[in-house]
């Protein structure tokens, strides 16, 4: 029950942070405000049910995937706690009792810092499916069917490249350095799409990174 619980929040989480990521300038502030609340309630929630990691930090040794977690995750919760205190300071409609002023350097820090959030939260997701994509690949091996592994192989390749094509496209990387960026006011529905296949490239490369990694020791 527990672990379903987890998946549930974790799912509500990254669709919550994309819808979030979709924002444009006069629409909806006050809601990106109430689901940026939501997301940071979400957030709080999931790291305490997964409490006891933080307690087993200091037991056993660290394995190359182990330390990835460790690095990955403590830089996660920094960035998602600057996210959190750039909305506050640029925020009037859902915190009009903040003491802070708007500034542009506030309103830079937040996209900045929400890109870098994407960007770790996909390498999260990274650590968590690295088993699954060498699982997929053993059963389709254990076929001895090599158009399974031709088509596996195209498909992989395929994903990996598009993730790259809407990284560049959507200028990401602009927003993760503070660099002014196009506004496009795509649908709602293709930036999903387009951000879950860049979650996905993501991931995809942090197993053939792994699988590298693995195979120098």
């Amino acid at each position: 029950m527990k672990r379903k619980i987890k998946i549930l929040i974790d799912i509500m989480m990254f669709f919550i942070f994309i819808y979030l990521m979709s924002y444009r300038a006069g629409r909806g502030l006050f809601l990106h405000g109430v689901f940026g609340c939501v997301l940071f309630a979400l957030f709080i929630i999931h790291h305490l049910l997964n409490i006891r990691w933080y307690f087993g930090l200091n037991k056993g040794k660290y394995n190359w995937t182990r330390k990835s977690f460790a690095i990955i995750d403590f830089i996660l919760l920094t960035d998602m706690i600057l996210m959190a205190i750039s909305s506050v300071m640029m925020s009037g409609s859902v915190f009009s009792f903040s003491p802070f002023i708007s500034t542009q350097f506030a309103r830079d820090l937040h996209v900045s810092s929400t890109a870098w959030g994407f960007i770790f939260t996909a390498l999260h997701l990274g650590l968590h499916t690295n088993s699954a994509f060498k699982k997929l690949i053993r059963i389709i091996k254990e076929t001895n069917k090599k158009y399974l592994i031709y088509t596996y192989n195209f498909l992989f390749f395929i994903f990996l490249a598009l993730g790259v094509f809407f990284f560049i496209k959507s200028e990401l990387w602009k927003s993760m350095f503070m660099i002014p960026k196009n506004i496009f006011n795509s649908n709602i529905i293709i930036f999903y799409i387009e951000y879950s296949i860049i979650t996905l490239s993501i991931c995809q490369a942090f197993y053939l990174f792994a699988n590298f990694a693995n195979a120098k020791k």
